[in-house]
């Protein structure tokens, strides 16, 4: 695909763009995939830098919804067994992250022995951060400026209701039919480089990111290292 040559990267703000990015990634999705995937301008070492990452998050939301999912289960089976199959690194990696638990109902009764499966924060922020870059970029036609970076809640955070009211006002854009991808975007009027990202994979998981100033970022992540919290984590991208 043609550039403009006075086109910039997306992510990283500083190269000159010579090919363009999926928003989200697109092996997160099915064949065929969608006509209107989001692609944004991106330097050829921002594009490929992260793709590891990438299939670690697409393994992640699978076998998170691959129970849920007719799209995530198809995913499973076809790319994310194969790539277990190849690496035994990678395989050894995610499973690390696993661990059994007691489960409870929300009103803390006891239901049965199951699996827990975590995560490698760092490597989810990544991606998270290209995604929600992609999605400023695709809303408002701009980079991101540099004296701001993104932070994100924990996969599937319980927000109280009135979040939940205020984010089902917000109009919803879908990537295709919206089975693999969606997501609600909103600014704040007071500051144009303030958005919020509702996203939505596999119909169900929702993962929400914003955009912050560096320097309130990194005062969050100085109390949150205090509170020893996990409620808000950290991209390090962009800081």
């Amino acid at each position: 695909m043609s550039m403009k040559p006075d086109q910039i990267c997306y992510l990283c703000g500083k190269k000159n763009a010579t090919t363009r990015d999926h928003i989200p990634p697109s092996c997160l999705f099915i064949k065929p995939k969608p006509s209107d995937l989001i692609t944004v301008p991106s330097c050829k070492d921002c594009n490929q830098y992260f793709s590891k990452d990438d299939e670690y998050f697409r393994a992640l939301l699978v076998s998170l919804e691959i129970n849920k999912s007719s799209a995530a289960e198809k995913i499973f089976e076809e790319k994310v067994i194969p790539a277990f199959d190849k690496s035994s690194r990678f395989l050894d990696r995610f499973l690390s992250q696993t661990k059994e638990a007691e489960i409870y109902s929300e009103g803390g009764i006891y239901l049965k022995d199951g699996v827990v499966i975590g995560y490698e924060v760092p490597r989810i922020e990544n991606v998270l951060n290209k995604i929600t870059k992609g999605i400023y970029y695709k809303e408002k036609g701009e980079i991101l400026s540099s004296e701001y970076t993104v932070m994100s809640f924990p996969i599937d955070y319980q927000f109280p209701k009135e979040v939940i009211d205020y984010m089902n006002d917000i109009p919803i854009r879908y990537v295709g039919d919206g089975r693999i991808f969606a997501y609600r975007v909103c600014g704040m009027k007071d500051d144009n480089n303030i958005i919020y990202c509702f996203m939505f994979f596999y119909n169900s998981i929702l993962v929400t990111t914003f955009t912050i100033p560096v320097k309130e970022a990194q005062e969050i992540k100085r109390k949150r290292k205090e509170k020893k919290g996990n409620d808000i984590v950290t991209s390090d991208g962009g800081i």
